[in-house]
């Protein structure tokens, strides 16, 4: 396969912005989406390939089922927050947690949390 070079650009940034977060975040991006095109209708629940990942912990991570978990809640919340794969990140939020505009503001743990158990991930 090959791409064309706004992809392969788009990926490089990515994967850089994904390092930032935790080094080994391009790694567990790329198992779950393998997870995902191995699925018959290509697309899964997030936390059922996240815990596919905590049972092969392919990373050999002690505490797998903490690390995972907070790995992927971390990404969801920095991309919620402004991180995107077109530009490098620099790290820091672009968002107001009052999502309803009335004063009825999530945590940021709540955020990532509500993420993390409505996320869907789809392969094209």
């Amino acid at each position: 396969m090959s791409y064309s070079d706004d992809v392969l650009a788009e990926k490089s940034t990515l994967w850089e912005n994904l390092e930032l977060l935790n080094e080994r975040l391009p790694f567990v991006v790329e198992k779950l989406f393998d997870y995902v095109c191995e699925c018959k209708n290509s697309r899964m629940l997030l936390t059922e390939a996240v815990q596919r990942l905590v049972c092969e912990n392919p990373c050999q991570l002690t505490r797998p089922e903490v690390k995972y978990p907070y790995m992927i809640k971390e990404l969801l919340h920095a991309s919620y927050c402004g991180m995107g794969d077109r530009e490098l990140w620099d790290g820091r939020y672009k968002v107001k947690y009052d999502l309803l505009g009335v004063g009825n503001s999530l945590t940021p743990d709540e955020l990532k949390e509500a993420l993390y158990e409505q996320c869907i991930i789809k392969a094209k």
